[in-house]
């Protein structure tokens, strides 16, 4: 209570004369939640000044930054400033955001703080969201879901967060699959700490989105439900609103107008027409098109006239917004032009210079002739000279600038790949006894590992593949693999692993048989299903074996000599059926650890040497075990080349 109290008397205060800011107790209010680092005390004061003024809340967001500035505190300094540029970015004035949300990452950067840097990099990748660039949206979004997964994993809310707004992205530049992937992730992560139910609600309504576009009606009427009764149960008149909307949309999809005109007219019901929104601009869209496809001509015009009146009014406000991304663009135009002028005025110094030099050269006639002939001769030299520097220069500088080119779109592409590829540490929350080893070759791999857990069922899949080639192109197999893999779970509802192989096989073959040119690009993979309710192991292996322990001996299972992929003589994949013993260690992997080449000798290390090792090492810890692979590993490569990408998974039920 005594919280509130101040709250509101600092709110009162504040509002009812801003000149006597210092004199009525706020620089002491600030100074407190400053020198206690009470960034909860910050948030709630500001989120409640926004509430009253938007003025207010600026002005108390720059008051904070300068006490923050005077006390040395960088975490505050920081925070001020990007809650400021969120103010910036919310009244369109994004050229400022820009700018304040650079200076924050600047802070948190040089003080090394990981949440600081993952809220600006968010921020930032929404700024470019709003300017309706998603490709460069997509490099800040990626940078912080990289620090959520390497430094703060546990924190579920900001992963959530990250996918969603990744998801968004995709979404915007239509590529549907990607965007749902990103969209279902995003869920994960809410159900595992959920904060607030109406998050949950734009989560569900976004994944309903894109089966929605693609034409799964199903799939979408589903999803919107479960977020209607979330937004109904939750959410504030706009989120109501949008609830009809959505589920308006999928009845007028299904052909049912009247159930679709009777939804968007109480969606109409919490929109405000003095102040109309895009909510209320979809709603008349939608209800016109609806009295199109009735026939009724009276009320379509009506509702016509409606939706363009509000369009007009919508397309005022974003005008501003336009006019604060031209100001962003022009500002780096600008600076390159000022570069420009730069570069060209000193040419002009350095050839009045030269040209200085010449006529002090001049000490008397036969001198001038001889001194002359050897200063053209000098002349002519230097200038063959600099123009050969300046090709060299320019070829190396296009050499530089194709490297970083390549290596910039590779290390994005080993983003996409890391997001496609679950967290090495969620397998522990499955396995407390496992480990994952996973060691490219270069920048991305072509193997890759996954999992996937049935909640209703008890159910685990786990799976090491390897995808032809490595590098670049590999990668790209592997992505197609891993959408397939997600697809035959996800869509198909599948859980055996010789059903789920041979509709990935059949994913696989379509995805590389749309044209007419012959790919024969697939992968080996071992994929293994503990179902506890059962008390079994099922496993199916594509050229790519099972090894596990089983009261202190060793054992094998052989694959199907088959790739996934190109196959003449495919026949349907093998399933093999074991008892579920427990105290038995599992291990999937690749031909990448015994295939290196190393030791005293330079030869591959081969199968045997490698199972020779497991015996040694499957009765220690999990992670001990790991620790032992590794070590073996980089003994063994030393200062040679890796070979191929390394995948090793070990579990222990």
């Amino acid at each position: 209570m005594k919280y509130f109290y101040i709250v509101f008397l600092f709110l009162f205060l504040y509002c009812k004369s801003y000149s006597q800011y210092d004199s009525l107790g706020t620089d002491n209010l600030i100074n407190k939640f400053i020198s206690t680092n009470s960034s909860v005390t910050f948030s709630r004061i500001s989120d409640s000044l926004y509430s009253v003024s938007k003025s207010y809340q600026k002005r108390f967001l720059i008051r904070t930054n300068k006490l923050a500035i005077q006390k040395q505190n960088k975490f505050f300094e920081g925070m001020s400033l990007n809650s400021l540029a969120l103010w910036y970015a919310d009244v369109h004035l994004y050229s400022d955001a820009y700018t304040t949300y650079n200076q924050a990452l600047k802070i948190f950067e040089a003080t090394n703080s990981d949440a600081g840097k993952f809220n600006v990099l968010s921020n930032l990748g929404a700024l470019y969201y709003y300017l309706n660039q998603p490709k460069k949206a997509l490099v800040y979004e990626f940078r912080a879901y990289e620090i959520f997964k390497n430094k703060m994993p546990a924190r579920y809310s900001k992963g959530a967060s990250v996918c969603l707004n990744i998801g968004s992205m995709y979404g915007q530049l239509n590529n549907l699959p990607m965007a749902r992937t990103y969209f279902l992730r995003a869920l994960e992560y809410h159900l595992k700490s959920p904060e607030d139910s109406i998050t949950k609600a734009f989560i569900y309504n976004n994944i309903s989105d894109t089966y929605l576009y693609s034409g799964d009606i199903m799939n979408a009427e589903k999803y919107s439900l479960i977020a209607f009764d979330i937004k109904m149960k939750y959410g504030n008149k706009k989120e109501k609103a949008n609830a009809y909307l959505n589920i308006a949309e999928i009845a007028q999809k299904k052909g049912e107008y009247t159930k679709a005109a009777r939804l968007f007219s109480k969606g109409k019901e919490f929109c405000s027409e003095d102040s109309p929104d895009e909510n209320l601009h979809q709603i008349y869209s939608g209800l016109s098109e609806v009295y199109e496809s009735m026939h009724d001509l009276k009320q379509e015009l009506k509702y016509v006239k409606l939706t363009q009146r509000i369009r007009v009014y919508l397309d005022s406000i974003g005008r501003t917004s336009e006019i604060s991304s031209n100001e962003l663009i022009h500002k780096y135009r600008q600076q390159s032009v000022n570069d420009s002028i730069q570069n060209k005025t000193q040419i002009v110094i350095r050839d009045i210079k030269l040209e200085q030099k010449k006529r002090e050269s001049v000490y008397g006639i036969i001198a001038l002739i001889i001194i002359s002939f050897i200063a053209f001769l000098i002349f002519n030299r230097y200038r063959l000279t600099q123009k050969q520097k300046v090709i060299i220069e320019e070829q190396k500088h296009l050499v530089e600038e194709k490297n970083k080119e390549i290596t910039d779109s590779i290390n994005y592409a080993r983003n996409l790949q890391d997001a496609l590829i679950p967290n090495p540490e969620e397998l522990k929350t499955l396995f407390t006894e496992s480990f994952v080893i996973y060691l490219p070759k270069d920048i991305v791999a072509g193997d890759f590992y996954w999992w996937h857990h049935f909640p209703s069922s008890g159910k685990t899949l786990i799976a090491v593949a390897d995808c032809t080639g490595h590098g670049v192109p590999g990668a790209m197999v592997s992505v197609v693999c891993i959408n397939a893999l997600n697809r035959a779970v996800n869509e198909f509802k599948l859980s055996e692993p010789n059903e789920i192989l041979d509709k990935v096989n059949l994913f696989v073959n379509e995805t590389f048989s749309k044209n007419n040119k012959q790919v024969h690009d697939g992968m080996d993979i071992s994929l293994l299903l503990i179902d506890r309710a059962l008390n079994q192991i099922r496993w199916s292996g594509a050229n790519n074996k099972l090894i596990y322990f089983e009261n202190g001996l060793v054992y094998g299972i052989k694959p199907d000599k088959q790739p996934i992929g190109k196959n003449e003589n495919h026949t349907p994949f093998t399933l093999h059926t074991l008892p579920l013993i427990p105290g038995s260690v599992f291990y999937l992997l690749t031909d990448g650890y015994s295939d290196q080449f190393g030791g005293a000798k330079n030869k591959k290390m081969g199968f045997a040497t490698f199972k020779k090792l497991m015996e040694k090492n499957y009765f220690l810890p999990l992670d001990q075990q790991k620790i032992n692979f590794e070590s073996v590993f980089r003994e063994w490569k030393k200062n040679g080349e890796q070979t191929d990408d390394v995948s090793l998974i070990g579990i222990k039920i």
